[in-house]
């Protein structure tokens, strides 16, 4: 199983509870666009090393049902889990068991990225039921969606040093949606409308990349290129043709990608995103590499001063500084 990335175990500054949530929506933004993602959720007979598996679904990154069963466990339905969840032992008895049911959900996940809300309980539960059966252990990328939006929400947790684990329910509650009722589907549903809310996206999940609008369209290249899990990420010039709103709405994205480790070498005209985004600049003019710095030593070099503003403009900045300085 391959986990997310770890949270911070001292408690957050500002500045860490920013660049948590920025990561957490980087995250969700490639999870929106990857067409290998899909999205699974289980309901049980309890949470030990017994319980076993009473329904799983999977659902595809389009909405669209690709398994939904109950399954016949071998043991009895406590009656404290039937009245979270309402499958009892009478529905189930002719339902298939996890034999007949796991071939089915082995084919779904090959190859493909798996998005769970509680990523470990799942994982282990499919492992459980597994052994059982005299199955392998179940491989693949798994994602944990609850770990996510405990970086999202950004609600500390003093006992245990880290971000708040929240349950379905108040994650769903907090983007305005209903309760989604405790079944399986339901669940897997929910944690697709969950990432897409937290993008933005929500309302344009369904529609094909061509309706977009430019914005949409960028935040769909930014995320597609991130399905592919790099180490270095080169951008050029991916804000080109946004309004400043649209700018200002992107940048905590960007942000986020370096905070968990991604390399970003970035190509761009807009000054608002390079002096807010970059370490290190290289600036080109003509063909030539002019200056190189941070953004503060960028800001005041008089060759990358004449080459945005024209001939005369470091020396008239200069003179302006000195004259607002003796007035001062």
């Amino acid at each position: 199983m391959r986990s997310t990335d770890p949270l911070p175990f001292a408690a957050p500054t500002t500045d860490n509870r920013t660049q948590s949530r920025d990561a957490a929506i980087a995250w969700a933004s490639a999870v929106v666009a990857r067409p290998d993602i899909v999205y699974l959720d289980t309901e049980t007979t309890g949470l030990d090393g017994r319980a076993e598996i009473v329904e799983i679904a999977v659902i595809d990154n389009t909405g669209r049902t690709l398994l939904d069963t109950l399954v016949r466990p071998d043991g009895i339905i406590p009656y404290e889990v039937v009245r979270i969840h309402g499958i009892d032992d009478e529905m189930v008895a002719g339902a298939p068991r996890w034999p007949e049911v796991y071939p089915a959900l082995l084919d779904l996940l090959r190859d493909r990225t798996v998005i769970v809300y509680n990523a470990e309980f799942d994982y282990r539960l499919v492992n459980q039921m597994n052994r059982r059966s005299g199955y392998p252990t179940c491989a693949g990328q798994w994602h944990c969606a609850m770990k996510q939006y405990a970086a999202y929400a950004t609600d500390w947790h003093a006992r245990y040093g880290n971000y708040r684990w929240h349950k379905l329910g108040v994650a769903l509650a907090r983007f305005g949606h209903p309760p989604n009722g405790h079944r399986a589907r339901a669940d897997a549903l929910a944690k697709a409308d969950a990432i897409a809310v937290e993008v933005g996206l929500a309302s344009d999940r369904d529609k094909p990349a061509a309706s977009l609008t430019v914005a949409g369209r960028k935040r769909l290249e930014l995320a597609r290129a991130l399905a592919t899990e790099p180490r270095l990420l080169l951008l050029d010039e991916v804000l080109a043709g946004l309004n400043p709103s649209e700018i200002r709405d992107m940048i905590p994205v960007v942000r986020g990608l370096c905070d968990r480790g991604v390399t970003i070498l970035m190509v761009e005209h807009v000054m608002q995103a390079v002096m807010s985004l970059c370490e290190d600049i290289h600036v080109l003019a003509q063909g030539k590499i002019i200056a190189q710095g941070t953004p503060q030593q960028i800001a005041g070099n008089p060759t990358v001063i004449e080459a945005y503003l024209g001939h005369g403009a470091a020396k008239r900045l200069q003179g302006q500084t000195q004259t607002g300085a003796s007035h001062a």
